[in-house]
């Protein structure tokens, strides 16, 4: 199961963990949006929030908003890409084979916690727009149709998608990433990252952890690798036909004291 997906969103990923938080700010009348904030750890993309009436009257909020995207929330988009790109359709029996199709056939997706995070991830991208750089993209979702109700569990609903992310997505794909990615922001984004930009050498390690998680840790003044995040990246490269090697700088040698190396190189043999 493999999804297109443009370049923006695999250079710039969007996930963030749900304890990282945006700082939100009102939009200027007459721009579609109430609310922009800059994407923790990477000011280039820009968050743009377009509140609903209709969704605050039919689907109560499970988590506050504005919020930015989770894994899960990624893991939704990228299942319901790659449905819309297989010509499959975007209808499904229930919030539980959404689930199931988002995050892998794994046992506990069927489970209320992950169909509620579900539920929460299609009101999200129903009122959520990001801008990039070079590019601007409206909320992905237009509308989701809950076609049969039987008490208060959803029997079937159709997803809308918004044509400019599937248009995006067929003329400007750069990888093929293979389905499901891990349900961890950090380490689903350094997936991302790696398999469009390939090997590297001499990354800053600061500055490239800090852009891919959010993470406040990274600005400190001694360089951070989260070492349970490249075990889960090198296992997934594993997993899925490929390979992925890193190794940092050796030590500079000083007289005074011994000072951590500021660099990492970065190997990736693509599955």
């Amino acid at each position: 199961m493999k999804v297109k997906l443009f370049k923006q969103l695999c250079t710039d990923p969007i996930a963030r963990d749900c304890r990282v938080s945006c700082e939100w700010y009102h939009e200027k009348r007459g721009s579609g949006y109430a609310y922009s904030a800059k994407l923790p750890g990477n000011p280039d993309v820009i968050l743009h929030w377009r509140p609903s009436r209709r969704l605050a009257k039919t689907r109560p909020k499970i988590r506050r908003e504005p919020r930015a995207p989770t894994a899960v929330c990624m893991a939704v988009l990228f299942a319901i890409l790659y449905m819309d790109q297989t010509g499959k359709g975007l209808r499904f029996t229930s919030r539980r084979g959404l689930s199931l199709r988002a995050l892998g056939n794994r046992v506990r997706a069927g489970t209320p916690h992950y169909q509620n995070a579900v539920s929460d991830a299609l009101r999200l991208w129903q009122q959520l727009g990001v801008s990039w750089p070079d590019l601007d993209l409206p909320p992905p979702i237009k509308r989701v149709h809950y076609i049969k109700e039987k008490g208060r569990q959803v029997v079937q609903l159709e997803i809308e998608l918004h044509s400019a992310w599937a248009i995006e997505c067929a003329k400007m794909y750069r990888f093929k990433i293979k389905l499901p990615l891990p349900m961890h922001s950090t380490t689903q984004n350094m997936i991302l990252k790696t398999m469009t930009e390939g090997s590297q050498e001499g990354i800053e390690i600061n500055p490239y952890f800090a852009k891919v998680s959010g993470n406040k840790k990274c600005a400190k003044e001694l360089p951070y690798v989260p070492l349970e995040t490249m075990v889960l990246v090198k296992g997934w490269y594993t997993i899925n036909g490929g390979r992925l090697e890193w190794q940092r700088h050796p030590y500079p040698r000083l007289k005074t004291k011994r000072v951590p190396s500021t660099a990492i190189d970065m190997r990736v043999w693509r599955p």
